[in-house]
């Protein structure tokens, strides 16, 4: 990164910033306070952005994006596996916002739509309430209105279902014998019953009604029996199921409309992201200036843009105390495997990206855990198919390429260890042919030697650990420190590699055994006599001591490299155990139906359960034992001043490919 200073007349700031957007290489930051206060001209220096016009734009952001929802919730084209921006040239564009006004025209008459149905919608739901509400009545033949004669009132309600109704009937009983309490439904939770009573008698009866839990029913806009309610409001919802249907036929006729939506979407999003970055400008009357980062491989296209425009501009390497952003940059290999590095964190600038060594270690290790050639192939197929199909960008793309990457490693590794879909050839040829048929291993089969397999995972983690050792000692000596590379970093080269060496030939070749001893040795004395070398008198001491104590902790890193063995066995053993479940009914064709089901199902769970393990433990071992060895995390994202888009990707005049970045 080069830190970029620029200073510009007031009259060219838009198509400046127009430019920048356009090119989208410049991260454009925002002055922090102490930079404004110590300024000469502080008191003169303010932001430049019109609120209201951002405000405004969000309004309309917003009702544009209700309109796409309305229109998704309507969309008569099933929904694709993988959202895509689509691909429009410039011009295309350009041409579809000239009718920038029949777009919103367009718009709000979508949202017009979109409330006529909400209001639909809700009338339609009071109908169901209503209709839920009188349905326990349907024995009460008297219109729900009626609730008073001349000398009576009637009052319908609930009672819960536990309540003691006799009781309730005593308590009436002393307070006249003149009433009619009766029962016309009960649920589970309620019994619904009709109390018709003197008017003299209303006000104490009501009360002893209410202390047993009765709760009158109201029904404000209902009037007639239960019977012709429920009719008439049957009728009513027909009516509105039609009226809701004709609407959505409506919405569904203007999905045509939608690209052209999208389009003046993203325009939004362009200038109201053009007017929030004056923020971050300062101005006088008639000058602003700017600070911000454009990558070192690319300063020459902005010094073109600046000078274009008559502006002063100072471009320089970062200092110190400077926040410099990150953009991780790596060959066409390795750059999907910058998701995985993202998913942990961004590496501090002044440390090491460690992409291009986590895409060699990654696919290694997923391939091994997999370890199945024939889901390596359903893999690779899969990915495959999905790169092609869709234009995919950002992380997906990069985790999707991941996964394509990751099958053929496990094409590789089952090979290897001879694993196709388990022992599925040798479970086929035997139980239907008769005849034996084995895909024998290139190296060994892991089940059958699980030493080896532990061995060689354990050995290829030591080399893992020593790459992250390796990368520490070059950051050392880089920064000067080159005691602490030696003392620090090579002594553990000589205690691990020399222990190794010792515990491999110690029964078989005495002589060069006993040079890995006392390699070891040699450097657990450097340890132990510089690990406390910055530490004073007695503490010297207790500081060697610690350093050496550290064995345990590498002891504990190496054994964690078993999970390549564990999960290498359990994708196999259970591989075999689906083919021998399959094949337990024998031959013939009931066989071989229930073979193939078994087969399909109980594989693609092995590879759903095993491809998450995979990626999971792969990712482990680059975040903590890897990582742990020199990588330095809490870097900042680049974030260039760019036409960030949400459904349009614009493009030259002739079509590219996505942006895999």
């Amino acid at each position: 990164m080069r830190k970029l200073s620029v200073i510009g007349l007031d009259e060219v700031k838009d198509d400046l910033l127009n430019g920048l957007m356009d090119i989208g290489i410049v991260q454009i930051t925002e002055e922090k306070q102490e930079e404004q206060e110590a300024s000469y001209t502080a008191a003169l220096l303010e932001g430049g952005a019109d609120t209201d016009k951002v405000a405004k734009l969000d309004q309309e952001i917003a009702d544009i994006d209700l309109a796409l929802e309305t229109l998704a919730e309507n969309s008569p084209v099933k929904k694709p596996l993988f959202f895509t921006r689509r691909a429009v040239r410039k011009m295309e564009f350009e041409q579809i916002l000239t009718k920038r006004d029949e777009i919103w025209k367009n718009v709000r008459e979508i949202l017009e739509l979109r409330d006529d149905v909400h209001k639909l919608n809700e009338a339609k739901n009071k109908d169901v309430t209503d209709l839920a509400s009188v349905q326990p009545w349907e024995a009460y033949s008297v219109p729900l209105e009626i609730r008073e004669t001349d000398f009576t009132d009637i009052d319908l309600g609930i009672l819960p279902a536990a309540a003691d109704v006799d009781e309730l009937r005593s308590r009436f009983d002393e307070i006249t014998e003149f009433y009619d309490f009766r029962e016309v439904g009960r649920d589970k939770d309620f019994a619904y019953m009709v109390l018709t009573m003197l008017k003299e008698n209303s006000d104490e009866m009501r009360q002893v009604a209410k202390q047993h839990g009765f709760t009158v029913m109201q029904w404000k806009d209902l009037s007639g029996t239960v019977t012709e309610i429920e009719a008439k409001i049957s009728d009513d919802l027909a009516e509105k199921d039609a009226e809701l249907a004709a609407l959505t036929e409506k919405i569904v006729g203007r999905y045509s409309e939608k690209d052209d939506i999208e389009c003046l979407h993203d325009q939004l999003m362009i200038e109201r992201d053009e007017e929030r970055i004056k923020d971050k400008l300062r101005n006088t009357n008639r000058t602003f200036r700017f600070e911000g980062w454009v990558p070192a491989k690319t300063e020459d296209a902005v010094k073109v843009l600046l000078e274009r425009y008559d502006c002063w501009y100072d471009v320089r390497d970062p200092e110190e105390d400077d926040d410099v952003p990150v953009l991780l940059s790596n060959s066409e290999y390795a750059r999907p495997y910058e998701a995985i590095v993202e998913m942990y964190s961004l590496p501090d600038y002044r440390g090491v990206d460690p992409t291009k060594y986590v895409s060699i270690f990654y696919m290694l290790f997923f391939g091994m855990m997999l370890s199945d050639a024939g889901y390596g192939i359903i893999l690779t197929l899969v990915t495959y198919f999905i790169l092609k199909k869709y234009d995919l960008e950002g992380t997906t793309y990069k985790m999707i390429k991941t996964f394509f990457y990751g099958g053929l490693s496990t094409i590789f590794w089952g090979a290897i260890f001879g694993g196709w879909f388990g022992n599925a050839v040798d479970v086929i040829s035997t139980t239907f042919f008769g005849k034996t048929v084995t895909i024998p291993a290139i190296w060994f089969n892991p089940i059958e030697d699980p030493t080896k397999l532990l061995i060689f995972s354990l050995a290829l983690g030591i080399i893992h650990l020593f790459v992250g050792m390796g990368i520490n000692a070059g950051m050392l000596f880089k920064e000067g420190k080159w005691k602490d590379a030696v003392f620090d970093i090579f002594s553990w080269y000589m205690v691990i590699s020399g222990a190794i060496l010792y515990a491999v030939l110690m029964n078989s070749n005495s002589g060069i055994a006993k040079i890995g001893g006392i390699i070891a040795i040699i450097g657990a004395l450097i340890l132990l006599f510089t690990g406390g070398r910055n530490n004073k008198g007695i503490m010297r001491i207790g500081g060697g001591l610690g350093a050496l104590y550290n064995v345990t902790s590498y002891l504990s890193d190496i054994l964690s490299y078993a999970r390549l063995l564990a999960l290498g066995m359990a994708t196999g053993v259970i591989a075999q155990v689906m083919n021998t479940i399959g094949s337990m009914v024998g031959g013939g064709v009931v066989g071989a139906i229930i073979f193939v089901v078994v087969f399909i199902f109980g594989h693609a769970l092995n590879v759903v359960i095993n491809l998450l393990g995979a990626f999971v433990h792969a990712s482990r071992l680059q975040y903590l034992e890897f990582f742990g060895k020199f990588f330095v995390d809490g870097g900042e994202a680049f974030e260039p001043f760019m036409k960030n888009t949400k459904y349009v990707r614009l493009t030259e005049n002739t079509l590219q490919g996505g942006n895999k970045r």
